[in-house]
């Protein structure tokens, strides 16, 4: 039952009957492991990826088991559908060929940042050489997502870590280490000639501040040799010079 509430109280759906485990996948896989559409990366889906956590969910089990004995404080946050209520579990992940949730995406192959923020990403799918469950061609013309235990639903799929010292663009100002993240926009210096209309991603260094006129923490982003603040998530930011 602490595993259940755990859930319940991550997703903030109390009407949850259970945990969702992996339906997808060999022996090793179905059944045994978190379904990877509503925990992605937590550490007991049935793959580990880039961004892999062990979240209370896990913990709890653990403890559950009476085998271990736990310790939360090292729990880390699974932010993945965190507070997204029922319809996140319940619902579908694409509607109407759109992404319905912002940890999913719609544009085939479209490059971005991973939902933590901390991966240069690319929205993977391909056409699939068999046929997809009717309920799961959410696109209606047999698009595969290139994640093979998520119910078909696309995500920006991690590939470069921006906090990994790494190949920058100049003309993006891109700056890696162990305080970037990954920020998507059309801003390219002035002196590059480089036309607004093209989207890039980009590792940036940033850090979370505490604004006192804001009474809240806010997002600290350095950009070549200026800096902006974002106050707000998906805030649009225009940068002097750009």
């Amino acid at each position: 039952p602490g595993v259940a509430q755990a859930a319940k109280d991550h997703f903030q759906c109390q009407n949850m009957e259970g945990v969702e485990l992996e339906n997808e996948g060999a022996a090793m896989s179905k059944g045994s492991h978190l379904e990877r559409r509503l925990f992605y990366n937590e550490i007991m889906t049935a793959s580990i990826n880039e961004e892999s956590v062990v979240s209370d969910i896990t913990v709890t089990f653990l403890e559950e088991t009476g085998w271990y004995k736990v310790n939360y404080n090292f729990a880390e946050q699974l932010e993945w559908g965190e507070g997204k209520g029922c319809n996140f579990i319940n619902g579908k992940c694409i509607e109407g060929k759109k992404a319905a949730f912002h940890e999913f995406c719609d544009q085939k192959n479209e490059w971005g940042c991973s939902y933590s923020g901390t991966y240069k990403a690319t929205c993977s799918m391909s056409k699939s050489k068999t046929s997809i469950d009717a309920a799961m061609d959410y696109f209606g013309d047999n698009i595969k997502a290139g994640d093979p235990f998520a119910d078909n639903c696309p995500y920006q799929f991690p590939l470069f870590d921006c906090r990994v010292p790494n190949y920058r663009l100049n003309f993006l100002d891109e700056e890696f280490g162990s305080g970037s993240r990954c920020f998507t926009g059309n801003a390219v210096r002035a002196d590059k000639g480089r036309g607004s209309s093209f989207k890039y991603f980009r590792c940036l260094k940033s850090e979370c501040v505490y604004s006192s006129k804001k009474q809240k923490n806010i997002l600290k982003i350095s950009v070549g040799n200026e800096t902006v603040y974002c106050q707000n998530d998906f805030d649009k930011i225009t940068i002097n010079g750009y």
